[in-house]
């Protein structure tokens, strides 16, 4: 038997370009041969999408959970995988006969709100004297889960997971005295540690907030309009969340851990992450730029030849950048990571990480982005939108900008 977190892979399988669409359980699957089983196509699908593109790992969302978990159960790893495989062999039973579980225990998706709030109890550590990371959970459960009670739960929330659950275990239990209770005891367990990891996933979160004040705001024009990089040297987690939370403005975020911080296999390492959503047009190419960049100055500070357009840009590492791994599906650059532990921390200095970030996204530098591509073999750039605008002497260039918005 071979167990599958959704989210958290046991190896990275998008280094390989031929499997930059498969995550660990699809993979896991078609090597089982149950890879079509129309009981699993939903679930393959959802767990696809986390772990290649980073969605469906909003708040209460089980891909998100998943990952937190371990921070609950800390060194007992088998509370983690029974949690998981508890929702799994549950989806699996129930998915292709859900109508008739419904019918015959119609009152589930009361139950299952009745349950949140007896796991929020005990997930609380003061339930009468709420911190500020137990408020901010409680109130969007309520939000999200409590506000219309005929509608019902999205997929693969914490609520939608745990009815699976219930309507499985009542009825595996539909013979026993007491299968009610069994099955929503055991619910409200299952329900408390996805509670407990969303909780302390907030705690970090507003936590991160201390970070900010270190913050270098880097000002940007991407065709005319600006926007603001952030470059963070902190050992906080959940950074970039808080920066994309807190501004619009803000697509994206290089995030550096300290050489002396006491942070195990990240101790110096680079994430480079972006807004997953209302990118500006054009972001996504001069990303590739970015990347290019950095690539190209980790070549030269290794001693190593500097590699052509399609390897500095390719989602795996060109030779002498081994430290950094494109990844297409987040369109996020890693020096390192979880699942890769043991890279290298990269060599570019912050100064040189700012300069990279600069060059590759300002309208300023479209000539020496130019340039840079022509010299590795990329295509031209075309000049950006603005800068057209503006080189007209008869155009009246607020009116323009105005009318745009």
């Amino acid at each position: 038997m071979r167990t599958v977190f959704v989210g958290r892979g046991g190896y990275d399988e998008h280094r390989d370009p031929t499997l930059a669409g498969e995550c660990e359980a699809t993979l896991a699957a078609n090597d089982l041969g149950v890879g079509r089983e129309r009981g699993l196509a939903p679930l393959l699908r959802y767990t696809r999408l986390v772990d290649t593109a980073g969605f469906g790992k909003g708040f209460a969302m089980l891909g998100r959970v998943v990952e937190l978990l371990p921070r609950v159960h800390q060194d007992r790893t088998w509370r983690t995988r029974q949690w998981a495989e508890l929702f799994f062999d549950a989806f699996i039973a129930v998915h292709q006969r859900r109508m008739d579980y419904q019918a015959m225990y119609p009152d589930t998706r009361r139950e299952v709100r009745r349950a949140i709030k007896r796991a929020f109890e005990l997930a609380a550590r003061r339930p009468n004297q709420l911190a500020d990371a137990e408020r901010f959970a409680r109130s969007k459960l309520r939000r999200l889960f409590f506000a219309e009670a005929r509608l019902p739960f999205p997929a693969f929330t914490l609520p939608y997971c745990a009815e699976v659950i219930l309507l499985h275990l009542m009825h595996r239990f539909r013979h026993n005295r007491r299968g009610r209770d069994i099955a929503w005891r055991a619910v409200v367990e299952w329900l408390a540690d996805g509670i407990r990891a969303e909780i302390m996933r907030q705690a970090v979160f507003l936590k991160a907030g201390s970070a900010l004040r270190g913050a270098e705001e880097i000002s940007v024009f991407i065709d005319g309009e600006e926007f603001f990089l952030m470059f963070v040297e902190s050992d906080e987690e959940a950074v970039h969340s808080r920066l994309f939370r807190d501004s619009q403005w803000i697509p994206m975020v290089v995030l550096r851990r300290s050489p002396r911080g006491d942070f195990g296999h990240t101790r110096g390492q680079v994430r480079v992450l972006t807004r997953r959503s209302n990118l500006p047009s054009g972001f996504i190419q001069r990303f590739d730029d970015f990347v290019a960049l950095v690539r190209v100055a980790e070549q030269e500070l290794r001693g190593k030849p500097k590699s052509a357009w399609p390897e500095l840009v390719a989602q795996s590492e060109p030779p002498g950048a081994e430290a950094w791994f494109y990844h297409y599906g987040l369109r996020a650059l890693f020096n390192g990571a979880r699942s890769a532990p043991n890279v290298e921390p990269t060599l570019i200095s912050n100064e040189q990480l700012v300069a990279c970030m600069r060059h590759a996204f300002d309208d300023e530098h479209w000539q020496r982005r130019n340039e840079f591509r022509i010299a590795r073999g990329g295509e031209f750039l075309p000049m950006p939108k603005f800068r057209e605008e503006r080189a007209d002497p008869e155009g009246d260039d607020t009116e323009d900008i105005e009318g745009e918005g």
